[in-house]
């Protein structure tokens, strides 16, 4: 997929190390330590939270691929949308970074 779409995107001197690039990531990240559908859902949240309108539909369609449900979806949609809120809402008030971290101390 990643390969496909690097095709049209990148100039053609490029497109051995593009699709080095992602053959690299595929095996390495998203076949790496955590699991395929965990990594896809990872992913989708972080579309969300960049807004990729893009990477949305592709990181869906491999998240569903390896076995995630519409509900597992859902819940990396929420959580992506849960740290943009609270970061938002800590940033805009401007919380106090120590004390912030002071919270998370171990």
């Amino acid at each position: 997929l990643y390969s496909s779409a690097a095709s049209d995107v990148y100039k053609r001197q490029n497109q051995a190390a593009v699709a080095a690039y992602y053959k690299a990531v595929e095996e390495n990240v998203f076949n790496g330590a955590i699991p395929l559908k965990h990594a896809q859902l990872a992913a989708i949240a972080a579309s969300v939270a960049s807004k990729c309108l893009y990477c949305i539909p592709a990181h869906t369609a491999m998240a569903k691929a390896a076995g995630a449900t519409e509900e597992e979806i859902k819940t990396a949609v929420a959580i992506a949308a849960d740290v943009a809120l609270n970061s938002s809402m800590l940033y805009g008030n401007q919380f106090d970074m120590d004390e912030f971290l002071q919270m998370f101390s171990q």
